[in-house]
């Protein structure tokens, strides 16, 4: 990256950042002389260099003509840290004023896993009572710290896994290794994340074998979070109970119990196929 590009985003213009670049290359110049040393015509080095005065990022003499003299870079950088602090404290203020953002009843789309992970981090630490996940390995490892760290807070977490019996869990929670857990990790194109909170958000997310996002949503509709987060603790106690039956029922009645409701599970249906395709 040159220093122009390293400026620009930090309020610079190209020109801007050209003539303040030059300028540190080559020491105090006229502005004649920065024209020349950039094969630019004057009019616009001028109009730069006052727009970097106004900046702080240059001082000039009175002469005449003016010899100008960049700020050192560290000091640029600290001034426009505390420029930016100064008007972030003062957006901060004027944002407080208007309000929290209300809850809507809408399904957002999610475009990347930044958002997917900053959304569930989010709830997670907003959570009041209850946390669910359905959740693959490569998500359940990357959301961990953050799972343990709302258990300590009070949530209680329940947690559907897919990994083998050495998958590092989070402390604290209820877990239950999903039926057929192998066949469907095997069988999704992707890792899958589920998590409701507190039956009023929920986030659903498949990410590709890279760790991109191939489809993702977030809802705070009470009516959408509150189905996923029934069906999420259904699921939860489908397993655990069906591991416990396996104990005690007889192994042929348990048997006719699950082939009828074989047909009906998510693996089964056409929409699971549509999503290998």
């Amino acid at each position: 990256m040159s220093t122009q590009t390293a400026l620009e985003p930090l309020g610079f213009t190209a020109h801007e950042s050209a003539v303040f670049e030059a300028l540190v290359k080559n020491g105090p110049q006229t502005g004649y002389g920065v024209a020349k040393m950039l094969g630019r015509p004057a009019p616009p080095i001028y109009a730069a260099l006052d727009s970097l005065k106004r900046k702080g990022a240059v001082m000039a003499t009175a002469d005449d003509p003016r010899v100008w003299r960049p700020v050192e870079p560290d000091v640029l950088l600290q001034q426009l840290e505390e420029e930016f602090q100064l008007k972030r404290d003062r957006a901060e203020e004027l944002l407080s004023r208007l309000g929290p953002v209300e809850s809507d009843r809408e399904v957002y789309r999610l475009t990347s896993a930044e958002q997917v992970y900053s959304r569930v981090r989010e709830m997670l630490a907003g959570g009041t009572m209850s946390a669910l996940l359905d959740c693959f390995p490569p998500p359940l490892a990357v959301l961990r710290g953050e799972i343990e760290m709302a258990v300590e807070c009070g949530l209680q977490v329940g947690i559907i896994t897919y990994g083998g019996e050495g998958e590092e869990l989070p402390r604290g929670t209820l877990t239950a290794r999903a039926l057929d857990a192998g066949a469907i990790y095997g069988e999704v194109p992707g890792a899958v994340l589920q998590c409701s909170v507190d039956g009023s958000q929920y986030v659903a997310a498949l990410f590709d074998p890279q760790g991109g996002v191939r489809t993702a949503f977030w809802t705070a509709s009470p009516l959408v979070a509150g189905l996923a987060h029934n069906g999420l603790w259904t699921e939860l106690a489908y397993i655990r109970l069906s591991q416990l039956l396996a104990d005690v029922a007889p192994e042929d009645v348990l048997g006719k119990v699950q082939s009828e409701l074989e047909p009906l599970l998510w693996r089964a249906s056409p929409g699971f196929q549509r999503l290998r395709e």
